[in-house]
């Protein structure tokens, strides 16, 4: 757990489901507090009352169900917008499946 700094009732953590699933733990610090106080990149902004498509925190699955919320893609490597065809992610090929791109445009 990390203090942000900025609001001492907000903690940056992994999400609970985190250590249970990568690390073989049967707890989490955050079991109790996830959503209230504990967030990560995924839950916070909830936290401030914008909604969010998965309250898990769990990047796989928050990402692809964003994208079924029609969010888009970009594709972003060594500093500059590519198109779709130069991105690889075969690490998670169910999140590339769902994407929609938004190409760069000729301006950029």
């Amino acid at each position: 757990l990390r203090s942000t700094g900025l609001e001492p009732s907000k903690l940056y953590a992994f999400p609970p489901e985190a250590p249970r699933t990568y690390r073989q733990k049967e707890s989490s610090t955050c079991d109790h507090l996830w959503g209230q106080s504990c967030f990560n990149c995924a839950t916070y902004p909830a936290s401030v009352g914008l909604p969010i498509p998965d309250d898990s925190g769990m990047l796989p699955q928050y990402l692809v169900k964003l994208l079924q919320e029609g969010a888009r893609c970009r594709c972003y490597q060594s500093g500059r917008w590519l198109h779709s065809l130069k991105c690889e992610a075969t690490w998670n090929k169910a999140l590339m499946d769902s994407c929609k791109f938004e190409e760069p445009s000729p301006e950029l």
